[in-house]
């Protein structure tokens, strides 16, 4: 009978302790976003987006008021929702599944609205991306001194049909990601098939960089000004790509395909100016992985607060993004411009290490042994 008792109250003890030790390393770690960026979404595809904390989805699904906006809302009723826009581009044609911007490029088409179009000195458009059938986007004067159409520029003009098509049709959207927020377009003459930049249509290529691109970069904060206004400043905006161009202006930076690689400093293959961009860019910030690099991703925002973690564009979500370390016992890592070989960051439930040459990070319980490998793996003990 005492062996019993014994057994009974060890028993108890055992699932106390457990109960403790489940609410002691409970997940404290970065907010999950997801990036839908399909202009649809349909049951099966809204379910495997459920778990994010954050949704950045197509301004295609909000503009056809997709009752899977709904669906999501009622399956996590805590989602945060903001609204991905491109204002630089648009693709030429447009897909048929788009209907606001086939709507918007039919009206950009219009007068002298086609004079926002930009040029090569051959009068070809200016292109960037290419889609899945060969279709390519076409570039946009962002310049805040572009032809002035009933009183606006173009980036007055995104903003404001931006905001009346897409951002007022559903309240409860909290937030917009500005996609190709570049401070300056004069790379784009040089790059893939582009001959040159010819904003005044003179057949000649463009060579006044500082004037261009800092007329080029008003245009960009103006765009970003006008939503602000028309939103108020409790609406979060984020900017991408990753530099701190517009970071007073912002919410957060999108730092894709991280560590992202044009900020300007490689060391470590721009891991480290990445993460001291992602500390100085706001709290709404995101490192978003490469395709096979979560785990690392994941980790390195773990080193900082306030600091989002995604996976791939249209990636389902996964448990595995949550990590329950419990609280952190350490302040975030600061000076991330010192070449060191490994950033630790501890928490109730152990420590997190992050190399950034190799690319690698697993993290440690609190006697050094490991409890996720480099893979992201739980190590079973």
């Amino acid at each position: 009978m005492k062996k019993i008792l014994l057994w009974l109250l060890l028993l108890n003890f055992s699932v106390a302790y457990a109960q403790s030790t489940k609410q002691e390393f409970m997940y404290h770690g970065p907010k999950t976003v997801g990036f839908w960026l399909y202009p649809f979404l349909n049951q099966n595809q809204a379910d495997g987006l459920i778990g994010y904390d954050i949704l950045v989805i197509h301004n295609e699904i909000i503009y056809a008021q997709s009752p899977m906006i709904d669906y999501l809302f009622q399956r996590n009723p805590k989602l945060q929702l903001i609204v991905y826009f491109n204002q630089s581009e648009w693709f030429v044609p447009p897909y048929e599944n788009c209907p606001w911007a086939i709507q918007m490029v039919t009206d950009l088409n219009q007068g002298n609205r086609k004079l926002w179009w930009l040029r090569q000195p051959n009068d070809k458009p200016v292109v960037f991306w290419t889609g899945f059938d060969g279709r390519q986007t076409c570039i946009m004067d962002m310049r805040i001194n572009s032809v002035k159409v009933n009183n606006e520029s173009y980036c007055e003009f995104a903003a404001r049909r931006f905001n009346a098509d897409i951002l007022s049709k559903d309240p409860r959207i909290i937030g917009m990601e500005t996609d190709n927020a570049w401070p300056s377009p004069m790379w784009l003459g040089r790059f893939g098939q582009n001959k040159g930049l010819d904003f005044n249509r003179d057949k000649k290529v463009d060579q006044n960089d500082e004037n261009l691109s800092a007329a080029w970069k008003a245009g960009q904060l103006r765009f970003i000004q006008n939503i602000r206004q028309k939103k108020g400043n409790k609406f979060i905006i984020i900017a991408n790509p990753g530099t701190l161009d517009f970071a007073s202006s912002v919410d957060g930076i999108n730092l894709e395909d991280f560590p992202f690689e044009y900020a300007g400093n490689m060391m470590n293959g721009g891991w480290n100016i990445s993460m001291h961009n992602a500390a100085n860019g706001g709290p709404s910030s995101i490192l978003q992985a490469r395709k096979g690099n979560w785990f690392f991703t994941l980790c390195s925002a773990m080193l900082q607060d306030n600091v989002c973690f995604a996976d791939i564009q249209n990636a389902p979500y996964r448990p595995e993004y949550k990590i329950p370390l419990g609280k952190p016992l350490e302040k975030p890592c600061s000076n991330f411009m010192r070449n060191q070989t490994v950033f630790t960051r501890t928490y109730e439930g152990g420590t997190v290490f992050v190399n950034p040459k190799l690319k690698e990070a697993w993290i440690e319980d609190l006697s050094g042994q490991v409890i996720y490998d480099k893979k992201g793996l739980l190590v079973s003990k």
